[in-house]
């Protein structure tokens, strides 16, 4: 038997005889009765193996049926090219009004989906729903938020990348047949006075609506992408943080967690909290994945892991001497390389470019769109020209949607390279991945990270879709790749027996400070204290514990950094120093209205003197040179500057330079420096040509604006709560533009291009605003009538997207 099973796995039709198959089938019959769900999960498994590898859907189908996955049942039988023929008789007509049953909408649900739905629904307290990748987890938060239409709900999700992106998956949603105009998706959307509304934050926009409305309450709260909780990081103890205070604020609120990975739901619940979880989980298996590791650097060979025997099984001997080469061999029609850092994103795009040949369709709009955008010289170029584009934190955030949107609709594109943004919940379509790394920033992938990664190709939509959905996809064909990317003590064999052996239990790792119960060290119970102190500063009474330090003064310079979400030293061992260095500038320039003082006022009030946590990113205003550089971006924001006017500042900025050794940080160093540790943060611009001094500058842009959003725009918040900032400049600061209209677009999300554009006069007839309530609204000409006016193509797509909004 196992002999047959391997020849399936490896697709040797040629080395199976019928009897070999008649043995196959009948063990997988065996197993699927089975009441022990991994043995159930590898009889089934034989069974899409077999049915792809002899194009033999009957016994699939059977099995469909009888374990209520509908979505195969019913795409077999809708597919006359599956080979199965339709038959009108009783059982026939039976089967299809069973199947009428899951249907919902324009698809058909498993059973497990179903009783997810019907969870999720019926269910009006605190839940925790656990179910793989394209289980229609959005789906089901949007039920829940029509079902409680009338009060105050938000949704957490956990990325600024995902706010439009869900506003637009509820507006969309058929339940609301336009009955919903607004979404909070800015903490200044909310005016104050509203009964009910539904926001869709972050956790640090949430933290602050709540923060600036002291006395707003949320009766529902739909958490995305909720393991995130358990993290070792700031913002999962952010998040943990906001959900604390919003059940003292309403001990009533009710929590909604949407996960597809949590082993026991109550790890979700802060010790501090006083409330329960009840869980539904789903282990409902659609999906059966085949996992390769492909050893190009030492034994070049190909080996199939699976996970049921825990074995690696010899496929083949490569012929491939680099990661470039594999790649092209293995590939499908479209396909994700993963990486870590950015640097070998555009590192292995570039090498993927020289290997290629230009595609044969016309990309000319789009070419043009993100040369006017960006820059001529921008690498995205001639990768889109050879089928390839990439994806990471470094590009604009409109650049980045513009490419999921190339990707998605151009089937001659069958290459993204890209990184962790596609665990934020990036859906593209994609039916293979290469993993050219298996880390995630200074670790290791975790065994939930990777499967919520992997969980990415091969989407249901793409596999059931009625035109050009595949059963093979059930299939996905995962690679890791032990080449020039991958560590070299990398032991890929160990690493992926331990993220998708079946019989290793799943164990949750928490490591968020706000949810460990029980046996924290010392060093813990230190930080644990710190935090608690935090959440005490900014909401009085939220965990009763005794021996907390309070600033007890209602307004003050401590109390301010606490209510801006300062974590950059200890408030209150500096509060002194603080209120010394405030006392000291108020003689000084007031209201600030330049980007000079807001930057030393910066310096003055929270540096200097301030006693700094190790390693944090502000610090280094401290230094002068450094100063005057933040106070050159700072003009740039208060100006609106566009990407190609910044672009072209900076390399004028970089060109008279004496010192041509400049700062670029880890994602992009290449070189240490002379007394700054060993940590690889510098580039030598004399070493690079033009067209990577544009790219670099491209980059940094980015990840500088995301510096000033996330490091330092706190200081200014400070600073205007004191009333030090005049008006006028604060809000220039802030959004780019006093006009009150842009303003309001951007709250709603959409880019300070497309702002300026579309309030242009020209464009004055087709747009409502409403800036006392931040209402849009369009004529559905515009779209049109920007294209007739040679808008960017970029531009031109995110109004399209934010009018399906």
């Amino acid at each position: 038997m196992q002999l047959d099973y391997v020849n399936l796995l490896l697709g040797r039709d040629y080395s199976l005889s019928e009897i070999s198959k008649i043995r196959l089938l009948k063990f997988a019959i065996i197993f699927l009765n089975s009441s022990d769900s991994q043995i159930k999960r590898f009889g089934y498994r034989i069974i899409v193996c077999y049915s792809n590898l002899f194009n033999d859907y009957k016994p699939l189908y059977d099995v469909a049926i009888n374990q209520g996955l509908i979505p195969i049942s019913s795409f077999i039988d809708n597919n006359t090219r599956l080979g199965r023929e339709r038959v009108e008789n009783f059982l026939s007509l039976f089967t299809q009004s069973y199947q009428a049953n899951f249907k919902n909408q324009a698809y058909y649900m498993s059973f497990g989906q179903k009783i997810l739905s019907d969870f999720t629904i019926s269910n009006h307290g605190n839940i925790a729903v656990v179910a793989p990748t394209s289980y229609g987890k959005s789906e089901l938060m949007i039920n829940k938020i029509y079902q409680n239409i009338g009060e105050k709900i938000c949704i957490i999700v956990p990325s600024k990348a995902l706010l439009a992106q869900t506003k637009k998956r509820i507006v969309e949603h058929s339940s609301f047949s336009n009955t919903i105009r607004r979404i909070i998706t800015h903490p200044e959307m909310y005016k104050g006075n509203e009964s009910s509304f539904i926001a869709v934050l972050t956790q640090e926009r949430l933290l602050r609506l709540l923060q600036k409305n002291q006395a707003l309450s949320l009766d529902l709260i739909l958490i995305d992408e909720a393991h995130n909780m358990l993290n070792k990081d700031s913002r999962a103890e952010l998040l943990t943080q906001v959900l604390l205070v919003a059940k003292k604020r309403n001990p009533s609120v009710v929590f909604n967690f949407f996960t597809p990975f949590i082993s026991d739901a109550s790890n979700l619940v802060s010790p501090y909290a006083n409330y329960s979880i009840s869980p539904k989980s789903i282990s409902e298996y659609i999906k059966t994945e085949k996992i390769f590791i492909a050893d190009i650097s030492q034994k070049h060979k190909l080996f199939l892991y699976d996970q049921f025997l825990d074995k690696h099984i010899d496929y083949c001997c490569l012929e491939t001497n680099s990661d470039i080469e594999f790649v092209e061999q293995y590939k499908s029609t479209k396909n994700i390389v993963y990486f870590n850092k950015p640097i070998d994103i555009q590192k292995f795009a570039l090498e993927l470019c020289r290997h290629r040949e230009n595609i044969a369709v016309d990309l000319s709009i789009a070419i043009n769109a993100i040369s006017e955008f960006i820059h001529p010289q921008y690498n995205l170029i001639s990768c889109l020209s050879k089928g390839i584009v990439y994806h990471h934190g470094g590009m604009p955030d409109s650049v980045r949607l513009y490419v999921e949107k190339l990707f998605s609709t151009i089937r001659e594109l069958d290459f993204i390279v890209t990184n962790s943004t596609l665990l934020e919940g990036v859906n593209i379509p994609a039916n293979r991945m290469f993993l050219a790394t298996n880390r995630i920033g200074k670790h290791n992938l975790s065994k939930s990270q990777f499967k919520n990664l992997i969980g990415r190709v091969c989407r249901f939509r793409e596999i059931f879709d009625p035109q050009t959905g595949n059963l093979q996809l059930l299939e996905p064909h995962i690679y890791l790749l032990k080449g020039d990317y991958m560590a070299n003590n990398s032991n890929l064999e160990k690493y992926v027996s331990k993220c998708t052996k079946v019989e290793l239990p799943n164990v949750d790792n928490v490591e968020n400070i706000l949810l460990i119960r029980n046996g924290l060290t010392p060093e813990q119970q230190v930080k644990r204290k710190k935090v608690v102190e935090y959440i005490e500063n900014i909401e009085p009474n939220t965990i009763d514990i005794e021996d907390i330090g309070i600033n007890v003064t209602d307004i003050n310079i401590a109390k301010l950094c606490y209510l801006n979400n300062v974590h950059d030293f200890d408030i209150i061992r500096n509060e002194e120093i603080l209120q010394s260095n405030l006392d000291n500038y108020i003689n000084s320039t007031i209201p600030i209205q330049s980007p000079n003082e807001l930057v030393n006022a910066i310096f003055q009030i929270f540096l200097n003197n301030v006693e700094f946590y190790e390693g944090i990113p502000i610090s280094r205003l401290i230094n002068e040179p450094a100063r005057r550089y933040y106070a050159m971006l700072f003009d740039w924001r208060i100006n609106g500057c566009h990407y190609q006017r910044m672009i072209s500042q900076l390399l004028g900025y970089w060109n008279n330079l004496n010192d041509k050794i400049i700062y670029v940080g880890s994602k992009w160093g290449e070189q240490s420096r002379e007394n700054s540790g060993f940590k690889k943060n510098y580039v030598d611009l004399n070493l690079k040509n033009q067209s990577q001094i544009v790219n670099l500058a491209i980059v940094r842009i980015k990840e500088e604006q995301d510096f000033i959003d996330n490091n330092i725009t706190k200081y200014v918040e400070i600073l205007n709560d004191l009333e030090f900032i005049n008006k006028d400049f604060y809000s220039r600061f802030k959004y780019g533009t006093n006009n009150p209209i842009i303003i309001s677009l951007l709250k709603n999300g959409f880019s300070l291009e497309l702002a300026k554009t579309i309030s242009e006069p020209l464009y004055s007839q087709l747009i409502i605003v409403n800036t006392e309530t931040d209402e849009v609204s369009f004529d559905p000409s515009i779209i049109e009538i920007l294209r007739s006016n040679d808008v960017n193509d970029i531009l031109c797509f995110e109004m399209s997207f934010h009018m399906e909004c």
